[in-house]
């Protein structure tokens, strides 16, 4: 895991074993915060969930028309249990 300091959470991760799912992640998560703020609103776990969950639906749509479910599985396998 890597370490998460504002550097990595406002620019991203770049070299990082995971660092393309951890990159979706902290961009869903930032979207759901800026998204409530005007309601005032607390995010919940379950809305972030459903959004991964979105997500993922709709990579798995475009890695299979490409014929990419190999990296696409490779990508999501951690969190595809959660989901």
């Amino acid at each position: 895991m890597p370490d998460l300091n504002i550097s990595n959470i406002i620019l991203g991760i770049d070299s990082e074993k995971n660092g393309a799912i951890i990159n979706l992640i902290l961009t869903v998560f930032k979207l759901i915060i800026y998204k409530s703020r005007p309601s005032g609103q607390m995010p919940s776990v379950q809305l972030f969930i459903n959004q991964l969950s979105f997500y993922e639906k709709i990579e798995r749509n475009i890695a299979r028309k490409r014929d990419k479910l190999a990296y696409h599985f490779k990508k999501w396998t951690n969190l595809l249990s959660i989901l």
